[in-house]
């Protein structure tokens, strides 16, 4: 999670200002340290609250290759190809730490699973508020198609 935070920060041209101060925090929440945000510039002081920091400090210390490696039960990954968060690189390494893993793409959608047509960074963005936007396209499919292949019907429920 520290290197897709650290990939993240870096990718956007207008941090560039604030990687002196992000890359040391992303080190020191990743070795368990919680990170002193006096005159921490607002972007980082946001992202780097004192109130989440144990969580940081949490979720950095799972390596999601080793968990899904050593997990048995089905697995889907989901992976908008217009995710500027994650890569869809990310999604194709997951899939080989778990080859039984089902993994989808889906072309014009983003992180949060909305529809996004353009390359366009602001729109993208803009979609994780918009309420009134629907999941994308092939969202809802993928999800009900790997439940229903990987469900066992429950006699007890079926024979009332």
């Amino acid at each position: 999670m520290g290197e897709v935070l650290r990939d993240q920060i870096k990718a956007n041209p207008a941090n560039a200002p604030l990687l002196s101060r992000a890359l040391p925090a992303i080190d020191d929440l990743e070795a368990g340290k919680f990170v002193d945000t006096t005159d921490m510039p607002p972007p980082l002081l946001r992202l780097f609250n004192p109130q989440v920091q144990g969580f940081l400090i949490s979720v950095f210390s799972y390596d999601p290759l080793e968990l899904l490696r050593g997990y048995s039960k089905p697995v889907l990954i989901v992976q908008g190809q217009r995710d500027i968060q994650v890569r869809e690189a990310d999604a194709r390494l997951l899939k080989t730490a778990d080859p039984h893993a089902t993994l989808v793409l889906l072309p014009n959608v983003n992180h949060v699973l909305k529809s996004v047509t353009s390359d366009d960074i602001a729109a993208n963005i803009a979609a994780y508020s918009d309420a009134t936007l629907p999941l994308g396209a092939g969202v809802l499919d993928a999800i009900a198609d790997f439940l229903a292949a990987n469900t066992k019907p429950n006699p007890a429920a079926t024979s009332r």
